[in-house]
Formats: C-alpha cells, sequence, structure tokens
C-alpha cells in the first residue's frame, strides 16, 4: 500500500485535499475540481479518526464510492452531471 504522502499526491488528481486535526481527531477531505461556474464538490471523511491514515482511507473509500455511482446513474441523468464527471475523470 502507498504511503500516507503519495496517497495525498494521488488524490490531486480529483482535486485539492485537506487533511487536519481538529483537536479531537483526524479529518480529511478533498474539493474536487469542476467545471461549472459556481458549483463546489466535497469528498469528506468523518471527523475524529483516530489517525491520518485512517481519515483519508474513509476520505478515499467515500470518492471512489462517488465515482463509482457516477458511471452508474441511468443515461437521463448523466446528462446532469456530465460537466462535474468530465472534469473530474479527464
Amino acid at each position: 500500500m502507498p504511503d500516507l504522502n503519495d496517497r495525498l499526491v494521488a488524490l490531486n488528481k480529483y482535486g485539492l485535499p485537506w487533511l487536519s486535526n481538529t483537536g479531537r481527531g483526524w479529518h480529511a477531505r478533498v474539493e474536487l475540481f469542476t467545471s461549472s461556474t459556481g458549483t463546489n464538490v466535497d469528498v469528506k471523511s468523518d471527523f475524529g479518526h483516530p489517525s491520518p491514515d485512517s481519515a483519508v482511507t474513509q476520505l478515499e473509500q467515500r470518492l471512489h464510492t462517488m465515482l463509482s455511482d457516477l458511471h452508474s446513474l441511468p443515461e437521463a441523468n448523466k446528462n446532469i452531471v456530465a460537466r462535474v464527471a468530465d472534469k473530474i475523470w479527464n
């Protein structure tokens, strides 16, 4: 498995990753790149993870689930998210 640094760098493919300690544990998020003006898409871990690795693992799982869900949308709905998905996947 890649180390934490490599995993955070890999998240740059999708957007701007954040990793922070809230004083009550670790939290990770990625602000996804979008091409639509006025849009913002974030994928986040829960707050309070015991380690940075744990927070990033949950973030990665949620990001991959979201991308899989976008791929499996009915064709009519795919048109709605086409701009965001195109920016994320390319």
